[in-house]
C-alpha cells in the first residue's frame, strides 16, 4: 500500500485504504487494482473508463455481454456452451463465485468483417456476440437469473417475486434462517417477503408450522412429507401467496444410507397446494451446504413464478 513501481501513476480508492496504479510496459500500459472484490469493482467503475480513453481505447469495441447463471456447475455449463452454435466465434470468460457463475461474453477480433461491402471505409460490428447471448439464453432458460453485473441474487428474486405480486414466507431447518436473511440483503424486500419461521427442532416444527407428531415420526423430519407440511403451515399463519421450506442434514454427522450428509427435501405451498424436491450437496461443509441451500430454495420460488418453468 506504500510502495509502487517506479514510473507509476498512483490511482485514487474511494472504496478502502489500498491505491491503485497504472504504468507503461513496453508499448502497452498495464492497471493494477485492489483484489478485494468491492473495491476491486468501484476502482473499475471508477478509473478504467478513463483510462482506456486516454490510451486511446474505445471502451465500446470491447463491449462484454454478461450473463449470471444459478443452478449448472462450471464443467457442465462448459460442456453446453462449446456445443452450441457460434462457440468459436466468441470469448467466453467464465467466472465462478460460489454459488453462482458469471459469463463474460464477447466477439473474438477476428471473427469480425474487415469492411462493408457498400462502403469499404466502415467497419462491420460482428453479430457473433450477441447470436451466441442469444444461443445462451435459450438453452440456459431460468438458470440465467441476471444480465446485470452489479444486481445480486436476492434483488433477482425479489424482482421477480415482486413483478408476480407474490407475498412469500419461509420455514426452515437446516438452514436456520439464511433464507430469510439473503433475501432481506436486497433493498424492498419488505415488499414481498412476510417473514419466516426458524424450526430447527421438531417441537419447533410442530408448535410454530404445525406439523404433526403422526407426520414427523413416521417420515422423519428430513422428508418430502414434512417439507410441504413446513411450506403449508408457513403460508397459512402469515397469509403470504407463496411459502418455502428446508429440511436436511447439514453434517458432518446424522447422515444415513438413504439420507446421507447433504441431502435436502425443499417444499413450496401456494394456494393450489405443496411439492417438495430432494437434492443431496455432498462434501461441501456446513456453511457452503446452508448457503447452497438457501440459494437454491429461493430459485424454486422464483422459477415457480416465471411463465412456464414450473
Amino acid at each position: 500500500q506504500a510502495l509502487f513501481p517506479a514510473g507509476a501513476t498512483v490511482l485514487a480508492n474511494s472504496h478502502g485504504t489500498a491505491p491503485g496504479f497504472e504504468l507503461p510496459i513496453g508499448a502497452g500500459r498495464v492497471a493494477c487494482f485492489p483484489g478485494v472484490p468491492r473495491e476491486f469493482a468501484g476502482m473499475i467503475r471508477d478509473h478504467l473508463g478513463e483510462l482506456l480513453a486516454t490510451a486511446g481505447v474505445d471502451a465500446q469495441a470491447v463491449e462484454e455481454s454478461c450473463l449470471r447463471v444459478f443452478g449448472i456447475t462450471e464443467s457442465a455449463l462448459q460442456e453446453r456452451l462449446a456445443a452450441l452454435p457460434g462457440y468459436a466465434d466468441v470469448v467466453v470468460r467464465s467466472l465462478p463465485r460460489f454459488p453462482d457463475i458469471r459469463l463474460m461474453i464477447s466477439a473474438r477480433a477476428d471473427a469480425a468483417s474487415p469492411a462493408s461491402p457498400s462502403n469499404p471505409s466502415v467497419a462491420v460490428i460482428p453479430p457473433s456476440r450477441l447470436a451466441f447471448v442469444a444461443a445462451v439464453r435459450a438453452d440456459l432458460g431460468p438458470r440465467i437469473y441476471s444480465e446485470s453485473q452489479s444486481e445480486t441474487w436476492p434483488a433477482a428474486v425479489l424482482r421477480v417475486l415482486r413483478a408476480a405480486d407474490v407475498r412469500l414466507a419461509c420455514a426452515e431447518s437446516c438452514t436456520g434462517g439464511g433464507v430469510g436473511a439473503l433475501l432481506t440483503e436486497a433493498p424492498g424486500a419488505s415488499e414481498v417477503f412476510v417473514g419466516g419461521f426458524v424450526t430447527y427442532a421438531d417441537s419447533a416444527k410442530r408448535d410454530l408450522v404445525g406439523v404433526s407428531s403422526d407426520l414427523l415420526e413416521s417420515h422423519g423430519a428430513v422428508s418430502e412429507a414434512v417439507a410441504r407440511a413446513m411450506a403449508e403451515g408457513a403460508l397459512q399463519r402469515t397469509g403470504a401467496t407463496l411459502a418455502v421450506s428446508t429440511t436436511g442434514i447439514a453434517g458432518p454427522g446424522g447422515g444415513s444410507a438413504d439420507k446421507p450428509v447433504g441431502t435436502v427435501w425443499i417444499g413450496l405451498a401456494d394456494a393450489h397446494g405443496s411439492r417438495a424436491w430432494r437434492y443431496v450437496f455432498p462434501g461441501l461443509g456446513r456453511s457452503r451446504y446452508q448457503q447452497l441451500v438457501a440459494w437454491t430454495a429461493l430459485a424454486r420460488a422464483r422459477r415457480h413464478v416465471l411463465p412456464g418453468t414450473r
